[in-house]
This record gives structure tokens, sequence and C-alpha cells, in this order.
């Protein structure tokens, strides 16, 4: 900005300068013409005096134009800098409050599937249903994220991060389901098979029991646990953000036993 005033000053100046030669030249063109006081011999020997002068003015008119189209350039492009920055914080904003509902809901279905949060694991289908989709056009800010302050790049990423990992625990508990299932159905196969010449130990259908129990229930706390930080890491951001910080949104039923996730912002020492 600094910059821009100097500019501006000097191309006044420049402005001014080549108005004041080009009227001065002018002047004395004009009393050698009529022969004014006898200047047209005056004139005459000083006209390469004045042919430098023209060329002066010349330049500052030059120089005038160039700094003005300089200077019409930056304001746009200072304008173009300003509108993708509000572009950007606002869908931030966006996908922020899309995680915060999301992540609500689901803490809300926990809540309602573990009674309370008094079960310590759930069917696996109730888990499966635990998704949260992060908006397509969230990778898309990365491309120009370098025009927002770092601590908010760092939150936003946090925010990402949260819901990445709920969906890679997400597949994988239910992956982990899926697997113990075909082990529990290859294992009654088997016994089946084995049962029809021999009488099998109680301890070995005790085992399945509890192969069965394992293969259709999955402990929630991890997976709730971070759906309690994405709800936490969105209502955050959303009041560090000056276009929302004003809203109050509902916090959904937590997880008893929370801790927030510890957000730091970046050292400013270099």
């Amino acid at each position: 900005m600094k910059f821009s005033e100097k500019t501006t000053k000097f191309r006044e100046y420049a402005l001014w300068a080549g108005i004041g030669l080009s009227v001065a030249i002018s002047f004395l063109v004009i009393l050698a013409i009529f022969d004014i006081y006898g200047m047209r011999g005056k004139v005459k020997d000083i006209q390469t005096f004045l042919g430098g002068l023209a060329v002066l003015a010349a330049s500052l008119y030059s120089f005038y134009a160039s700094s003005a189209a300089a200077a019409e350039t930056f304001r746009r492009n200072s304008q173009d800098d300003d509108e993708k920055k509000i572009n950007i914080r606002m869908n931030m904003i966006l996908i922020a409050e899309t995680l915060r509902q999301q992540s609500h809901v689901r803490l809300y279905d926990l809540n309602q599937h573990t009674k309370k949060y008094k079960l310590n694991r759930i069917h696996f289908k109730r888990y499966a249903e635990l998704i949260i989709t992060i908006p397509e056009h969230a990778g898309k800010i990365w491309e120009n994220i370098e025009i927002i302050p770092q601590d908010t790049q760092l939150q936003y990423l946090c925010l990402i991060n949260f819901t990445t990992m709920l969906e890679q625990d997400r597949i994988s508990g239910v992956a982990s389901c899926t697997f113990l299932r075909d082990e529990y159905a290859n294992l009654l196969a088997r016994t089946e098979k084995t049962a029809e010449k021999m009488i099998i130990n109680e301890s070995v259908f005790s085992n399945m029991d509890y192969l069965n129990i394992e293969s259709n229930t999955i402990d929630p706390t991890r997976i709730s646990g971070i759906l309690a930080n994405i709800n936490n890491a969105s209502i955050s951001f959303l009041k560090q953000m000056q276009e929302s910080c004003d809203w109050n949104p509902e916090r959904p039923p937590y997880p008893p036993n929370f801790t927030a996730h510890e957000y730091k912002a970046p050292s400013s020492k270099n």
C-alpha cells in the first residue's frame, strides 16, 4: 500500500511537471512565431534545448500513462485477490457447517443406538450408518489456500482430517465385522459336518456364540470420539471466522468424558 501511495504521488508530480513544460514551450513558440520582443532569434538559438524539454515532457506523460495503467492493474489484481479470499472463506464456512450438521445427526443417532452411551457395543449395521460425507469442492480450496492465514488453514485441515479418519475407521470396522461373519459361517459349516460324525465339546459352541456376537457388534467408542471432535472442530472453526462468528449452533449429545482435540495455532516466530 505504501508503494502504491508513493507511485500515485510521483505520477501526479510527473503530470504537473509535463503540463508545466508543455505550457512553457508553447508560450515560447508563440512568442517566436509572432516575433514578440524579438523572441524569434532567441528561440532559434535555444531550439535544441527546447527540443530536449519537449522530449522530457513526453517522457513525463509516458510515465504518467504507464504508471496509471500499472495502478489500475494493481487495483484489479487486489480486487480479484480480495474476492477470491472471500469466496474461499465462504466455501470453508459452508463446508464446516455441512460437516457440523452431519456430525450432529450422527452423534444423535449414536446416542440413541447406545441408549445414551450406556451400551459398549452396537450392531454393525448401525455402525455402518455413521456416514459423514465431505463436500466434493472441499479439496479445491487447497489450490488457493495460501491467501488464507495459517491458523485458519490448520484448523480447516484438522476438521477435514477428522472427517477422513472417521470414514476410514467406519470402513475398517465394517470390514472387520464382515471378515468375522465369514469366519463364523465357515466355522459353523465345518461344525455341522463334524457333528454328524462325533460329539462336539460344549466349549466349541461357546466360542462360536462369542464369535457370532463379535461378528455382529462393534465397539463405537473410537468413532464416537471422532464424531465429537468433528462437531467440536467445526463449531470452533465457525466461531473463528468473522462471517460466522455470531452463529450459535446447537451442540449434540457428546459421549461421556469427551475431551476436545487441542487445536494449536502455528508459532509466529521465525
